[in-house]
């Protein structure tokens, strides 16, 4: 099961369980969970899942977000290094032309 079939299968659990929560009858498919003048376990216990389900799949959603802000971010300061390394080459050519124009004079 992949994560999109997971997800939906988590709301449809979480709506399902909440209508047999709100039904609350003795013909509910939920009965078997009852107990004796308490509530349906069963039915909280699901929501809970449902609910952590949905948790962890909006974390999964940022953890996404904040993969790709990295890649961008990552991707910017590649090219910032790429612009230094140019322009350090350039310096580096104009120190050598430097070098050579002060070589041409002497002192007397």
């Amino acid at each position: 099961m992949d994560q999109e079939e997971g997800r939906v299968d988590a709301l449809s659990m979480d709506k399902t369980l909440r209508r047999w929560g709100d039904e609350g009858s003795i013909t509910s498919p939920a009965l078997p969970f009852v107990h004796a003048g308490g509530p349906i376990v069963a039915i909280g216990q699901g929501i809970q899942i449902a609910s952590a389900c949905g948790e962890q799949d909006a974390v999964s959603d940022e953890l996404g977000r904040n993969v790709e802000r990295i890649n961008e971010s990552s991707n910017e300061v590649a090219i910032g290094a790429d612009h230094t390394a140019r322009a350090c080459l350039e310096l580096s050519q104009l120190a050598a032309g430097l070098r050579q124009t002060i070589g041409r004079f002497r002192l007397a």
